[in-house]
C-alpha cells in the first residue's frame, strides 16, 4: 500500500454523486437487490480519473502492468451495506483496485482498514517489510491501534497472498539489478512502496 493524493472528482460525480447515491438508496431500501449502476459514461471517466491518481497501480497492494480485466472499482465502504446505500458514488469512497484485492476484500470493512489517500498515512508508520520472507508485517514500533490496522489491512486486502509475495520478490530482484545499470523510473515498478 503506497500513500497518493485524491484528485478532483470528476465533474459527472461533482455533479451527481448524491443524486445518484439517494436512488440506489431509495431502490436498495425497497428490496431491489440488482439496482446498483454505473449511469451512461460515468465509469470511464471515474475510471481514468482513479488510474491517474495512483498513476495505474493497485490503490492497495500497489500493483502495476494489469490487465484490462484487472481493473475495477472498489467501493471502500461496501456499498451493499446498510448505511452505505447513500455513498455509493461518492468520489472518496471509490478506489481503483486490481482483481485481487477486489476478490479478497469483498462486503469486508472495518473501522481500522487503512486508506492509502489518508492525509497521515504512511507506509512505514503501520507497516515493515521483511526483505527476506517478502511479507509485509505490522511495524513493531507502531502504537497498539496502528499495530491493529496493519494487521487488519493485511487481513483484508490478503496482502501476504502467496502469489503478491512471489510477485514483490520478482519486482524487488528486478529493480535491485536495474538500478545498477540506470536510475530507474518508479513508476515502472509494482509496489513502489518498497522502494520509497
Amino acid at each position: 500500500m503506497r500513500k497518493f493524493s485524491r484528485l478532483d472528482e470528476p465533474e459527472i460525480l461533482k455533479n451527481n454523486w448524491a443524486k445518484w447515491g439517494q436512488e440506489y438508496e431509495r431502490e436498495r431500501s425497497a428490496g431491489d437487490r440488482q439496482t446498483f449502476k454505473w449511469h451512461e459514461g460515468s465509469y470511464k471517466q471515474i475510471l481514468l480519473q482513479l488510474l491517474k491518481q495512483t498513476d495505474e497501480h493497485c490503490s492497495y497492494c500497489d500493483n502495476a502492468h494489469l490487465k484490462r480485466g484487472d481493473f475495477t472499482i472498489d467501493h471502500f465502504k461496501p456499498k451493499s451495506i446498510p448505511g452505505n446505500y447513500n455513498i455509493a458514488y461518492k468520489w472518496d469512497n471509490l478506489f481503483f483496485c486490481c482483481w485481487h484485492c477486489q476478490q479478497a476484500k469483498g462486503r469486508q470493512y472495518s473501522e481500522y482498514l487503512l486508506r492509502p489517500d489518508a492525509v497521515d498515512f504512511e507506509f512505514s508508520k503501520y507497516f515493515s517489510y521483511n526483505f527476506t520472507g517478502h511479507e509485509i508485517l505490522a511495524n513493531d514500533s507502531a502504537s497498539h491501534e496502528d499495530q491493529q490496522k496493519a494487521l487488519e489491512t493485511i487481513r483484508i486486502f490478503d496482502l501476504n497472498h502467496l502469489g503478491l509475495i512471489k510477485a514483490r520478490r520478482f519486482s524487488f530482484n528486478l529493480y535491485e539489478r536495474e538500478k545498477t545499470d540506470s536510475a530507474p523510473v518508479l513508476s515502472d515498478y509494482s509496489y513502489r512502496f518498497l522502494f520509497d
